[in-house]
């Protein structure tokens, strides 16, 4: 899959933040809109999902 990162400022703001991996759990669920957090699904693989929890890696 083709980073994308570059071209987002969310990605933008990883990177100079030195982010490898993106948590999304029920908290972040209840904190930010679906439209928000479904981002990361087109910047980022998924390296881990069970239950409520996904785990991305920032590439």
């Amino acid at each position: 899959m083709p980073s994308q990162h570059n071209r987002s400022g969310s990605g933008q703001q990883l990177l100079k933040n030195g982010v490898n991996y993106v948590y999304v759990g029920a908290l972040e669920r209840e904190r930010y809109s679906p439209s928000g957090l479904n981002k990361f699904d087109q910047m980022m693989p998924v390296v881990f999902q069970q239950d409520d929890v996904i785990i991305y890696q920032f590439q």
